[in-house]
């Protein structure tokens, strides 16, 4: 990132250099023409001469400088698809984040507890938005939300019996329990037999396994993974990291520190929306009042029939604009509030998503 701002700096430094000559040839030449007025024609036609000399020495400059400036603009245009790959994944983040509160409060469960916990049996091998993206699917496919830690653990040691991420063995896990599938957890060696399970879970409900709701088999895979999972869990020592697992943990909190960046980038191109919408506001303003001054001569045109409705089409515009003043500054306002904002509130319900009002009773006087 940082060789690009020079790359850029250095195009802005060649490029700036480059108009300043043509611009310090263009005023002395069109002074030459100025003070030429007063003499004769060859002196006019000498001044336009020499811009052209002029113009043309401060191209040759660019020219010679192309390389540089390409290479500036190069460098500036993967800066910007990098800031901007940041800001959509930043928002994609927290999209997922609020998703997974919404989920995780609505359970009666404290989201940050829960997403901590999760976090700290993972090891910090996954970054925040994989995480949160992996907790949200297990969570959408039944799982309910105290066993995800559990899982996670699980998942961290077969990760390294298998070679694989242990986001990817989570994403496994999941799948088996919520389709209700053992095919996705033979592939990470845990092997458990469905109709066991079944039968265990319809005992302990006191009914038969055929009698087992979708939700209730479900839990009975989910007790056999759990129960299957304790003996990787005995041979891995979960608390001390691998080689691999550092290399993933330094990973992760890359990709988390792209992710804070992004909520800076975000942030910031909300509040120059939102300055430019104020601009577009203020410029409105004055339009509305230009348009009741407007109204008062039309008025006055309507009354002696030199025009007719004019001053009503007039009114209808200006109320118009008037309502789009009005939600281009409450927009302006809520994008500038961005910069103070914090994640849970930028994913609030905004324009057109007002809460409504509640009705106020008339108080009825006593005779």
């Amino acid at each position: 990132m940082a060789t690009e701002v020079k790359l850029l700096i250095t195009a802005v430094d060649a490029t700036k250099q480059a108009f300043s000559a043509v611009q310090e040839s263009a005023k002395s030449a069109f002074s030459g023409i100025a003070n030429s007025g007063k003499s004769t024609g060859s002196a006019v036609a000498s001044a336009f001469d020499t811009l052209k000399t002029n113009i043309t020495s401060g191209f040759n400059f660019i020219k010679t400088h192309w390389l540089s400036v390409s290479a500036a603009i190069t460098g500036a245009w993967l800066a910007i698809s990098k800031a901007w790959d940041m800001a959509q994944q930043t928002a994609s983040f927290q999209q997922s984040m609020s998703a997974f509160r919404s989920m995780v409060n609505s359970m009666g469960h404290d989201a940050e507890q829960v997403f901590s916990r999760i976090k700290e049996l993972s090891g910090g091998i996954i970054d925040n938005k994989s995480l949160v993206e992996a907790t949200n699917r297990a969570i959408s496919l039944g799982i309910p939300v105290e066993k995800l830690g559990d899982l996670m653990a699980i998942a961290r040691a077969k990760s390294r019996d298998m070679g694989i991420t242990a986001k990817d063995a989570f994403d496994s896990i999941a799948l088996g329990i919520g389709r209700a599938s053992p095919l996705f957890l033979d592939n990470l060696g845990i092997v458990i037999k469905l109709e066991e399970a079944n039968g265990k879970m319809a005992q302990s409900l006191g009914k038969s396994a055929s009698e087992l709701t979708s939700q209730e088999q479900k839990m009975a895979v989910l007790n056999a993974t759990i129960e299957a999972g304790r003996e990787s869990l005995e041979r891995h020592d979960l608390s001390v990291l691998t080689a691999k697992e550092r290399m993933e943990q330094l990973t992760a909190s890359v990709a988390n520190l792209r992710l804070e960046v992004g909520a800076f980038i975000v942030k910031g191109g909300l509040a120059l929306y939102g300055l430019f919408q104020g601009l577009a506001s203020a410029i409105a303003l004055v339009g509305t009042g230009f348009m009741g001054i407007g109204m008062a001569l039309t008025w006055v045109t309507d009354a002696v029939h030199i025009t007719s409705g004019a001053y009503d089409e007039l009114k209808m515009a200006m109320m118009t604009t008037w309502e789009a003043t009005k939600d281009l500054g409450k927009q302006a306002w809520e994008n500038m509030s961005a910069i103070t904002a914090s994640s849970e509130e930028l994913m609030a319900p905004r324009i057109g998503q007002r809460k409504p009002r509640r009705k106020r009773g008339r108080r009825l006087k006593r005779m």
